[in-house]
This record gives structure tokens, C-alpha cells and sequence, in this order.
């Protein structure tokens, strides 16, 4: 019997094959959408708006789809898959797209499809389907660290109401969502609750930060009470898969980046003429662009199958979860990095394109889970399940 550690890549999926009929008229109208709704031009703009975010553009997501893929079609959703949702998050971030999707759609509507209950989904996944309500999620430590030490909400839990005391950090869009998904430590265990926004107690302070097409804030749990009816199901299951779902989320955001700064850089090296010969044709420029090749084709295929492979719910933890958060992060940055080099003097300035990828891909690789977090959880499963086989032989 071989030593060699099981990688789980024997998954019965074939990445190489095209998208289907319905994948690729979706990818289509998405691109097409945000090449005209949401140009550069649009983002930088967008940069210094209170909200962050184009709220007409939010809108006509809701309209497009976007927002409810997942959601079953008895609650005003398209009735589809994450792998759907995937291929909106792949051009959105193609396009650094600042809306609320990865707060709102993929932790907010993830969270109760997953871990609510009957009358919570039926108060609220219609509205998060239309685009009439958002939530952003208070899942992180102050520093936005992920992982059950890493937070710092802790939750009382009494016969009549459940108070929460503490500071969840690096929290997507808190200053426009009507409630929040809040991860507590209740002793050894964690506990997941709906809050509204609204409740007493809580206070919301936007940061600055180098991505200035995210908006991130600090919120503030201030003795906040909240009924058992707005608990979640699942616990620390349910907090286990949300990070998973949001690692995934930013992988394909990093492959649709990565790819973008790719096919421009490329058609920069072919166009500019430098000693009378295109850049492109000079060795160093070469082996720079087929590097990002190589980064691009190796993040897709891990991207495509965590999102494939992502479980419906909580349930046994997905190594390509962090197979694909470590690889596509890091690579999503060595890629931006190539980009702005191969671009030269032009590259490094505030006019150019090239460093809101950077900056973005510099910030996916911080968000939920480093990639030394995620490769260390890697390895803890890989032991984990080899001595599961020794003890069981």
C-alpha cells in the first residue's frame, strides 16, 4: 500500500468539459451586463460613493436571476446550484464588480438555506431572491480571522432571550444590510443567529481599506437581545460550511480576476512596440505572461471543482475548499503583480486598471482564511484521515 497522502482528486468530474447550454447563456448575459452596466470607469467612479454600490445595478440583478439561483423556485428563486451561482461570481469578478453578492447571497441566503427554519425562510428568502433586503455576515474574529478561537462574540443564552456581547471584524457591506448572520462562542460550542441591524446594541463603523471596491466595517455587539427564534440550525457544522462557501466564492472571484488582468496584459505585450519589436516577443515578457497562464488554467480548474464539489449543506468538511482558497488567492496576486511589470511605467499609475486587481487580490488572499490557515487545515484532514485508516486496519 502506498504512503502517499490521498488528495481526494479522484473526484468523478471531468473540469475540462464546457459549460452546458444553460452555464454558458448564463455566463453570456452576465458578461454582457457588466461590460455595459458596470465598466472600470463605473467602479472607480463608485469608489467614493457613500454606499459603495450601484443599487439600480442591484436591482436588475435580482431581476437578471443573480440573487436567487439557489433558492428554491417555491420561495421566488431560480431553483439551481451553487455551480450556477459560480459562474456569476466568476464575472463579476472578472469585471471587480462592488456589489453585495458575496456578503448578501453567498454567506446571508447560504446561512438559511442551510440552517434556517421554515418560518425564516419563508420571511426571508422572497425578499433576498427580489433584491428588497441584505444581509452581510458577522462571521469573522476582530482581525478577521476565521476558526472558532478566532471569535470574539460571545452569546448568554437564557431561558427567555440570547444576549451577545462583542466585535466581529472585516465584515462585508454591514452598513447597508437589514440584518446580520452573527457566529457566537457559547462556551466550547458556536451558535449562529439572524440580528437585525436595527436591534439595540448594535453599532456599525466603516474602515478604510485598500480595496476601495469592498466596503468593510467593524460591527459592535452591545449586550444585543435577540428571541430564539432568530437561532440558526447546525451550530458549529453550519459555521464550518459558511467559511468553506465563502473560501470557494473567493477563489472563483480570484480565477475571474486573474483571467482579466491575463487577457489584457497579453494584448498590452502584443500592442506596444518597444526597439521597433512588440514587448511580447522579448524572453523576460514571455515567461512572465505564460506564468500567468499556468496561475490562470491551475486556479480554474481548482475553482470549478470546489464549487462542483461543494456540499448543499453542512456535512463532511471539502478539502477543495481550501485546495482552491490558498492556490487561486496567492495566484490571483502573483498574476496582478505580472501584470503591472509587463505593462511597465504605465502600470504602476493611479490611472491605470492594474492595481484595483491588485489591491482585490491582495484582499482575497486575507479574507476568510489565509492560505497558511487553509493549508494547515488541509494538512490536519489528510492526518486526521490517515490515522482514521491505521486505526481501522
Amino acid at each position: 500500500m502506498s504512503d502517499s497522502p490521498d488528495l481526494g482528486i479522484d473526484v468523478d468530474i471531468d473540469v475540462g468539459i464546457e459549460l452546458d447550454d444553460v452555464r454558458d447563456e448564463l455566463r453570456s448575459i452576465t458578461r454582457r451586463v457588466v461590460e455595459q452596466r458596470c465598466p472600470t470607469q463605473r467602479v472607480r467612479s463608485l469608489a467614493n460613493d457613500p454606499i459603495g454600490f450601484d443599487e439600480q445595478l442591484w436591482h436588475e440583478a435580482a431581476e437578471l436571476g443573480w440573487l436567487g439561483l439557489e433558492i428554491p423556485e417555491s420561495y421566488g428563486g431560480a431553483g439551481m446550484s451553487f455551480a450556477e451561482l459560480a459562474v456569476v461570481l466568476d464575472e463579476l469578478g472578472r469585471g471587480l464588480v462592488p456589489l453585495p453578492v458575496q456578503s448578501s447571497v453567498v454567506l446571508g441566503t447560504g446561512a438559511i438555506l442551510a440552517g434556517g427554519s421554515d418560518e425564516q425562510r419563508t420571511q426571508w428568502l422572497p425578499e433576498l431572491a427580489a433584491g428588497d433586503r441584505r444581509l452581510a455576515a458577522a462571521v469573522t474574529g476582530t482581525s478577521g480571522r476565521v476558526g472558532y478561537d478566532a471569535l470574539s462574540i460571545t452569546a448568554t443564552i437564557a431561558a427567555e432571550a440570547v444576549h451577545l456581547a462583542g466585535v466581529a471584524g472585516f465584515v462585508a457591506d454591514a452598513h447597508v444590510a437589514d440584518a446580520f448572520v452573527v457566529a457566537a462562542r457559547v462556551g466550547e460550542s458556536v451558535e449562529l443567529m439572524l440580528v437585525p441591524a436595527g436591534a439595540h446594541g448594535v453599532g456599525v463603523t466603516v474602515e478604510s481599506s485598500h480595496d476601495q471596491t469592498r466596503r468593510l466595517a467593524t460591527v459592535q455587539f452591545d449586550g444585543v437581545e435577540v428571541t430564539h427564534a432568530s437561532r440558526l440550525s447546525g451550530g458549529a457544522a453550519l459555521y464550518d460550511w459558511l467559511i468553506e462557501r465563502a473560501a470557494v466564492a473567493l477563489s472563483i472571484d480570484s480565477h475571474g480576476g486573474a483571467r482579466r488582468v491575463m487577457e489584457t496584459t497579453v494584448q498590452y505585450a502584443k500592442d506596444r512596440i518597444q526597439f521597433g519589436r512588440p514587448v511580447g516577443s522579448f524572453q523576460a515578457v514571455k515567461h512572465r505572461c505564460a506564468n500567468m497562464f499556468v496561475n490562470v488554467e491551475t486556479s480554474r480548474v481548482a475553482a470549478d471543482v470546489a464549487a462542483r464539489t461543494l456540499p448543499v449543506g453542512p456535512g463532511a468538511p471539502s478539502r477543495w475548499a481550501s485546495i482552491a482558497k490558498s492556490h487561486a488567492a496567492d495566484a490571483y496576486v502573483a498574476v496582478a503583480d505580472s501584470g503591472i511589470r509587463v505593462h511597465g511605467g504605465i502600470g504602476f499609475t493611479w490611472e491605470h486598471d492594474m492595481h484595483l486587481y491588485l489591491r482585490r487580490a491582495k484582499l482575497n488572499q486575507a479574507l476568510f482564511g489565509s492560505s497558511l490557515w487553509h493549508r494547515e487545515r488541509l494538512a490536519e484532514m489528510l492526518v486526521a484521515e490517515r490515522s482514521g485508516r491505521r486505526s481501522e486496519s
